[in-house]
């Protein structure tokens, strides 16, 4: 049974301010627990470790911090609100093209072919959608939405609406239009450095071939 401990003083950041005019989140979290009797000296530690981590990353440059914010965020979209994201993706499409052929499909959402095989695979076993060779050329493959596909995305998607207004429900609406302006510059931003990532690797992979042939015919 743990010893209740009595607290004058918050002990968590050191800087020793009076349990009664606590401010700070910290403080705040602190007297909840201690108010709620989940005070104990291992709990303590613990919080004494995460304000140690959160100093600690008020100490990173601004741009290291935006970097793990972001990825935070990421992780939480990807894990906890946007599962199936591939697979409702290609339920939309389908819903709105009617049957089309991989390839088509394949060029639409822009995945790869192996991706997207996995997650046909997957769908189709849940009766979501039809593959079948198309008549006239059996190379290509034709694929349709069945009505129970149709009645899960348009689930989905409602779903998805409700938890896109939990998400962002923080901040107002002019915070959400100024948060897209600042994203959109960012995304551009990205897409052009990765785009010339990879111009200047074929340049140089045509460069190093040229030299290549060039060594051969000496």
């Amino acid at each position: 049974m743990n010893k209740e401990i009595k607290y004058e003083k918050c002990p968590i950041c050191g800087k020793g301010c009076d349990v009664n005019e606590l401010k700070c989140c910290r403080g705040k979290k602190f007297i909840r627990l201690l108010n709620n009797g989940e005070i104990t000296e291992e709990k303590v530690k613990e919080l004494k470790e995460q304000s140690k981590k959160r100093e600690e990353f008020k100490k990173l440059p601004q741009e290291e911090r935006l970097m793990l914010m972001i990825g935070k965020c990421g992780t939480i979209l990807n894990n906890k609100h946007c599962g199936h994201h591939g697979r409702g993706r290609i339920l939309r499409v389908l819903l709105e093209k009617g049957t089309i052929t991989q390839s088509e499909l394949q060029n639409i959402i822009d995945i790869r072919s192996g991706s997207l095989s996995e997650i046909l695979s997957k769908i189709e076993e849940k009766e979501l959608i039809i593959r079948e060779k198309d008549e006239n050329d059996k190379r290509k493959v034709n694929i349709s939405i069945t009505e129970k596909g149709k009645e899960s995305i348009l689930l989905k998607e409602e779903e998805l609406k409700n938890r896109s207004k939990e998400l962002f429900n923080a901040i107002n609406e002019e915070e959400q239009q100024q948060l897209e302006v600042i994203l959109s510059k960012l995304l551009k931003s990205w897409r052009g450095n990765i785009a010339h990532g990879e111009h200047m690797k074929s340049h140089g992979r045509c460069k190093h071939k040229k030299h290549m042939k060039e060594k051969e015919i000496e």
